[in-house]
């Protein structure tokens, strides 16, 4: 992918694209990369569901070991 930079002294810094398709493939890029980001947040909030369950169902069996419950 091939960018361009804008710069007109004492001017903010403005990115730039040579092509509108250039300025798609940046986007279709960016949106990738947060979609793996999301993937992979998602599956650390799985391991952690999964992880929480299991410490629900230590608690309950050790309060039912104890007679706290029926």
């Amino acid at each position: 992918m091939t960018q361009g930079w804008s710069y007109v002294p004492g001017t903010p810094v403005i990115r730039g694209y040579d092509s509108s398709p250039l300025f798609r493939e940046g986007c279709l890029e960016r949106i990738k990369h947060l979609q793996m980001e999301v993937d992979s947040d998602m599956k650390k909030i799985k391991e952690m569901e999964k992880e929480y369950a299991a410490s629900e169902e230590r608690l309950r069996r050790m309060k039912k070991e104890r007679g706290w419950i029926d």
